[in-house]
């Protein structure tokens, strides 16, 4: 892609709309780069530019993977350059290894809403995210996720999660709703915000992920 920056926006806005276009939470835009094999620009679903996504980096570099047939591809995000170790393959179905960092993870924060107030932990690796533990999904979450969007402690956005653990009788498991800094409703899982909730957990979390390239 060149010479449409100016356009993106809308593009994608109208590429990810649920009724009217593609359905999406994103666009990863590609550009060529001098330091890597390719340069993800990754816009939300409003339009807005994003730093990185986990799935959305693995993604691209199964569409590199398969067009240029390399087990190694070095992908330029906004959260600095990432590399993408394939590990598995079959078919269009590609398995990598994400070198993501080490995360950022400040102290807790308490914010005040209308009727209640939340705990959470601040973590990023490049993009901003702030988990909450809870007994229970409140019913309201939209309505708390929103209120604190617009609290003014995170001025440049934020991904909040809201976090249950499931206990079953072998193990402890995570479930996840989220509320991403462009939508209006819960994504399935932000493969991102996972490991800082797991470490609630444990103080160890390495993981994988495939991506599937069609």
């Amino acid at each position: 892609m060149s010479g449409v920056n100016t356009q993106l926006p809308d593009l994608t806005r109208k590429m990810c709309d649920r009724h009217l276009g593609i359905g999406a939470d994103g666009v990863e835009w590609l550009f060529p780069a001098s330091d890597a094999d390719v340069h993800a620009r990754l816009l939300n679903a409003d339009g807005s530019e994003a730093e990185i996504s986990g799935n959305g980096t693995r993604c691209v570099a199964a569409y590199i993977c398969s067009e240029q047939n390399k087990e190694k591809i070095i992908v330029r995000t906004g959260a600095g350059l990432k590399t993408c170790t394939l590990t598995a393959r079959s078919e269009t179905v590609y398995e990598f290894e994400t070198a993501m960092g080490e995360p950022k993870v400040d102290d807790e924060l308490l914010i005040k809403l209308t009727h209640s107030e939340v705990r959470g932990i601040p973590v990023s690796m490049g993009n901003p995210h702030y988990p909450i533990f809870v007994g229970d999904f409140p019913a309201d979450w939209a309505l708390r996720a929103a209120e604190i969007q617009n609290s003014g402690r995170f001025p440049h956005g934020v991904n909040i999660g809201m976090v249950k653990i499931g206990i079953t009788s072998m193990s402890g498991s995570l479930n996840e709703e989220l509320e991403k800094r462009s939508l209006q409703g819960p994504v399935r899982a932000q493969r991102l915000s996972l490991p800082f909730s797991a470490r609630k957990l444990s103080r160890q979390c390495k993981f994988t992920r495939w991506a599937e390239c069609r």
